[in-house]
């Protein structure tokens, strides 16, 4: 059953004048287009209805890591979670509720100060514990630092867990700021 996201739009005689209202649900839904003939219709209600599980955190600070060790990434900021089921308090993680099975696509973006030397670093994503996909970068000796992102769609279930990792062979800084260090989970139709 999905429940949670509501939208009606509601439409007087006056403002359908002359007016074709298109709407679109995707996946599973339909698509409807309806001609107003004001001679017709005094009024019209659309009710638009979905729901599905979503949030988005960042990083309000610098977080600092050390070398050669995973390091989990805080995203201690929630920018929208109208399911709370990400915690941003104590396990800095997305947590699937009963009623949002099906495939969800997870992103991260993480910033890191710029190293004195070349290396290489990791990005992963887990789930329940374990890593599920992991991307490696490269990089050069610079001062301005750089931005690691990652992307999956992944089926995941009542209870399973999504946390965000990095590791680097050197010690450093993930930089902290809406614009800079995020994570966002979206749940498919």
């Amino acid at each position: 059953m999905r429940t949670g996201l509501s939208r009606s739009y509601i439409y007087t005689s006056d403002q359908l004048a002359d007016k074709v209202i298109t709407y679109q649900k995707i996946a599973d839904y339909t698509i409807k287009t309806v001609n107003i003939d004001t001679h017709q219709i005094n009024s019209l209600r659309l009710d638009y209805s979905i729901t599905y599980g979503r949030a988005k955190a960042y990083l309000s600070a610098d977080q600092s890591y050390s070398a050669g060790t995973d390091t989990k990434v805080q995203f201690n900021t929630k920018v929208f979670d109208p399911n709370s089921q990400y915690d941003n308090i104590t396990n800095y993680r997305y947590t699937v509720s009963s009623g949002y099975d099906g495939q969800h696509v997870v992103h991260a973006q993480v910033q890191v100060a710029g190293h004195s030397s070349a290396n290489m670093m990791a990005l992963f994503i887990e789930k329940n514990g374990s890593i599920v996909h992991r991307k490696l970068y490269s990089y050069a000796a610079e001062s301005y630092g750089f931005a690691l992102d990652i992307t999956a769609v992944l089926d995941l279930v009542a209870g399973d867990y999504i946390e965000i990792f990095v590791s680097d062979v050197l010690a450093g800084t993930i930089k902290g700021g809406s614009d800079k260090t995020f994570f966002e989970v979206f749940r498919l139709p």
